[in-house]
């Protein structure tokens, strides 16, 4: 029965073909020539515009702003003497303008400022005066002022001091017991007033001879003062102290 029914199908195959066709076709009619019904308001569905609202406008253009007032000039600051150490500077009264739509508004001075007091003068560096070592006059020591030659004044002064630091000087008992002899240089300075200062011993020997030489020359009367174009000056002064056993 299902093999009568296929063949019933196949033979009216061609009829079947154009009756779908034409219902296609007429679908697609259709379908071109529908037409959208245009929408329908209601009376109360419709906006009124109120025509006493207010439209806020756009600026095209700015207002054209005022020229900036000219510059005032500036005025010296006035110093009023005081007995106040530290001066006070006051200066005129400065106004300052701010444009506020045409005002001007004026803001109070600040506070003056005290000036600050000037530095110190600085000291005056310490005039250090010069020690000679070789004038035109050297000192002296003891009476050789009587001589008219400046040489027999050196040679006279040279015995004088030798006589009285040999005069004066103990051998050390320490040098004595450890048999030490040899020379001691001693380096002073003869001040304008004939003193004599920063007594040192450039070379010593040991055994406290060095020692003995300085307790010699602290003791020594004073000097005839070195002179440089007729002044008094300090001068720098050596000698040497023999140390020998006997």
């Amino acid at each position: 029965m299902i093999r009568q029914d296929i063949s019933r199908l196949r033979k009216n195959r061609g009829l079947h073909f154009s009756i779908g066709l034409s219902i296609s076709l007429a679908f697609c009619i259709m379908a071109f020539n529908y037409e959208v019904a245009p929408p329908v308001y209601h009376e109360q569905e419709i906006l009124v515009i109120d025509h006493d609202i207010e439209f806020e406008s756009v600026i095209t253009k700015w207002p054209d702003r005022k020229p900036p007032p000219p510059p005032q000039p500036k005025l010296a600051p006035i110093v009023i003497p005081t007995d106040d150490p530290i001066p006070e500077i006051f200066e005129p009264e400065k106004k300052f303008e701010i444009e506020t739509d045409g005002k001007e508004v004026v803001v109070a001075k600040p506070s003056p400022k005290p000036m600050a007091p000037p530095p110190p003068k600085p000291l005056p560096k310490p005039q250090v005066e010069e020690i000679h070592k070789v004038v035109q006059e050297m000192p002296r020591f003891g009476d050789c002022e009587d001589l008219k030659d400046e040489k027999e004044r050196k040679i006279c002064s040279d015995r004088n001091i030798m006589q009285y630091v040999h005069g004066q000087l103990k051998y050390p008992s320490m040098a004595r017991e450890t048999g030490i002899e040899g020379t001691v240089v001693a380096t002073f300075v003869v001040e304008k007033d004939g003193s004599l200062s920063n007594i040192k011993i450039a070379r010593d020997i040991g055994g406290g001879c060095g020692d003995e030489v300085i307790r010699v020359l602290r003791g020594m009367p004073t000097w005839s003062a070195g002179k440089q174009q007729g002044r008094k000056v300090k001068v720098q002064f050596n000698i040497p102290v023999k140390f020998q056993l006997q």
